[in-house]
């Protein structure tokens, strides 16, 4: 009987153990087609939004009946789940969850509901019962939903979704295409961003232009690593948004202007938005951390520290929209190639003052000694006095592109000027400012010469220039202005005179006579360049006497009326005659309309038919005069350099052209660093040699220089 009981038990259990595994069987199936129909609905919602561009329906939340109604769902899709309860889209893209108090289910619901393992188009909520069912939408499906008041399903329509402005078309790829207030096309939404060609993206300078932030503002589509493709012609031109800005990844275009400027010491030269400098680092104005050397000897060497090769300067990175700490950990960390780098359109250096940049936000870039501790005005993040990484570029705090505007910069002595123009400036030009230690030869401008320690950038005059320059041979120095209207000034003194009335040495910017409507203007060795409103060049005198180049080439032999009758390029050297004499030179070369250069070119006296021979072969579209005693580069049709003279200035302080090619120099003897007199390393040989270090006796290809450069 005992054991007959005790069969019964067992049996009764092993029912009972059955009957628990068959509804939780029957559970667990309930919950995997509810999460199937929460995926189902997600995707159907999905959809909708894809297509019609909205979540809604008649301006109300689009439902799950309405989306079976609309076949975005099976036909017989049951409104309810498996347990009876209705199922419903809730806002924020959401579906209402399944809560229960149910100790059974729940333990199902924590191994198969609450899991996103078999999840794709939903995510659980984070625990039970908090929390819905969220609907995981593709950027593309959020921007439809955050913007459907936007978008329209026909073109038409289109243009007065948002009023004054337009708005988009959803074509039936779900494809966003924008429209303007008068029906034009305008961009579409991509992975890329697509641009009509009606579209300007980027002014000539390299900045975003206004019409292109108007286009885009409020519409929050733009992000980092974006790229842009803007229709051109049969081409495609390319742009990669950075968040600050855009860069143009077009092959055959650069940042900005090519630019490069020869200093009697050194030069430096702006490449794709980057400053590169080299020469005389006395005054630390090359990017090298210091300006002391070794000689061949191994002693710390007192001459000229010079730098024989371009260095790319090392600019601070300043981002107004971020804190401190992080610009400065960009700075620490040296990430001076960084995309958030300034990318500069010009720039001044001079071995007795430094390097200084204008970027393309008009900001003003400055390094060196003299600017930093002697001249100075206040850089964000430099401490005057801690003599630290002068060789960087800091910004201005005043000429900060924001409240003030920086156009060009020049300095000469112990005087700094700036063309500039504040945010709120509604008159066309740029003010000039100055500030320095002295104004001894009236490089300001105010009618004086005896304004000393002005450390605040100061405006005396009222006139509205559009750019200035200054003549590059110290013994002939005069600064010249161009104003909007088209007139020139000049001004500055002389060595061992004053100012003056009546005569050119005045120290306030004075006005020359001429009916000439002036372009633009361009420093030459002893004189100025100009060209008008027609193209014509005319040479300047720093006694400021005008000459139409026209009327001065016409006295050559080598003149062709034909030839000659439109011409490419222009500077002013001297005549072979006049090579070793301290008066002004009277000499010319020009380049014409057959891509071939005239004038006084030549380096010596004496026919050299190899030279001559050179000169005729290259087809040359711009030329520059770099040194006193006709040092000159040229360059080809290809955008090729050529160059030939003493590339060292006579007190052999600085090298005027960074060494590239090896067929120039004996590379045994090339040292980074050299210094003057016996000690500075022949830079040539063989033929080479003429009694100089460095000289170049025929025009000579100089590597490095493929660019079609901007001669300042």
């Amino acid at each position: 009987m005992f054991l007959l009981k005790i069969a019964v038990l067992f049996f009764l259990s092993l029912n009972i153990f059955a009957s628990d595994n068959y509804i939780d069987s029957l559970t667990l199936t309930k919950i995997k087609k509810l999460v199937q129909k929460e995926e189902e609905i997600a995707l159907a919602y999905k959809k909708y939004i894809f297509e019609k561009g909205t979540n809604k329906d008649d301006n109300t939340l689009i439902t799950v009946e309405k989306l079976r109604n609309l076949n975005y769902l099976p036909k017989g899709f049951s409104l309810t789940d498996p347990f009876g309860r209705q199922l419903t889209i809730i806002a924020n893209n959401k579906i209402n969850a399944f809560t229960t108090t149910d100790a059974t289910l729940k333990l199902n619901l924590y191994d198969y509901y609450y899991s996103n393992y078999y999840r794709t188009n939903t995510k659980a909520p984070l625990s039970i019962n908090k929390g819905d069912i969220e609907i995981i939408l593709s950027s593309d499906e959020k921007y439809k939903v955050e913007h459907k008041d936007m978008i329209a399903l026909n073109k038409a329509d289109a243009k007065n979704k948002v009023s004054g402005q337009g708005g988009y078309y959803l074509d039936e790829k779900g494809v966003l295409h924008w429209y303007d207030k008068d029906g034009k096309y305008k961009f579409s939404i991509t992975n890329d961003l697509l641009v009509d060609q009606s579209v300007t993206v980027l002014n000539e300078n390299g900045t975003i232009t206004s019409s292109f932030l108007d286009l885009v503002q409020d519409k929050n589509f733009m992000y980092a690593g974006e790229k842009i493709l803007r229709e051109n012609d049969d081409s495609v031109d390319q742009y990669l948004n950075t968040n600050k800005n855009l860069v143009d990844l077009n092959p055959t275009k650069s940042v900005g202007k090519t630019v490069i400027r020869f200093s009697n010491s050194g030069g430096a030269l702006i490449i794709n938005g980057n400053i590169y400098t080299w020469g005389n680092n006395s005054k630390k104005s090359v990017s090298i951390g210091k300006n002391t050397y070794t000689n061949e000897s191994g002693n710390i060497g007192s001459g000229n520290p010079i730098i024989n090769t371009m260095v790319n300067t090392k600019a601070m990175i300043y981002d107004d929209t971020k804190t401190i700490p992080y610009t400065n950990n960009f700075n620490t960390k040296k990430f001076f190639s960084s995309p958030i780098r300034p990318n500069f359109i010009d720039l001044f250096t001079e071995d007795s003052h430094g390097t200084c940049g204008i970027s393309l936000k008009s900001e003003l870039y400055c390094g060196g000694q003299d600017i930093l501790e002697n001249n100075y005005i206040s850089f964000d993040n430099y401490t005057k006095g801690s003599l630290l990484n002068m060789e960087y570029l800091y910004r201005s705090t005043f000429f900060n592109g924001i409240t003030n505007k920086a156009k060009a910069i020049i300095a000469l002595d112990n005087t700094y000027l700036v063309l500039s123009r504040g945010n709120t400036d509604t008159v066309d030009g740029y003010r000039l400012y100055y500030w320095g230690k002295d104004n001894n030869q009236g490089w300001a401008g105010t009618g004086n010469n005896t304004e000393s320690n002005v450390f605040i950038p100061t405006v005396y005059s009222e006139i509205r220039f559009k750019d200035i320059t200054y003549t590059l041979s110290p013994s002939y120095r005069k600064i010249l202005g161009l104003d909007t209207e088209g007139n020139l000034f000049i001004w500055g003194l002389t060595s061992g005179t004053t100012c003056t009335n009546g005569d050119i040495n005045y120290c306030r910017s004075t006005k020359i006579g001429s009916d000439a409507n002036f372009t633009t203007i361009a420093s030459g060795r002893e004189n100025f360049l100009a060209t008008d409103n027609s193209g014509n060049f005319y040479k300047i005198s720093t006694a400021g006497v005008i000459s139409k180049v026209e009327d001065i080439i016409k006295g050559y032999t080598s003149y062709n009326q034909t030839d000659d009758a439109r011409i490419l390029s222009v500077d002013f050297s001297r005549k072979v005659g006049e090579l070793s004499q301290s008066s002004a030179g009277t000499g010319i070369v020009w380049v014409n309309s057959k891509n071939q250069l005239k004038g006084d070119y030549q380096i010596s006296s004496g026919n050299d038919d190899l030279f001559e021979n050179t000169i005729l072969k290259i087809q040359w579209k711009e030329i520059k005069v770099i040194g006193d005693d006709n040092a000159m580069c040229g360059i080809d049709v290809n955008d090729q350099m050529y160059c030939w003279g003493n590339m060292v200035n006579s007190s052999g302080t600085g090298l005027i052209l960074p060494l590239f090619n090896a067929n120039l120099h004996d590379e045994s003897k090339d040292y980074l660093l050299f210094e003057k007199t016996n000690s500075l390393t022949t830079m040539t040989s063989g033929d080479w040699v003429n009694n100089s270090k460095y000289y170049i006796k025929y025009p000579t290809y100089i590597g490095g220089f493929n660019y079609e450069f901007i001669f300042k």
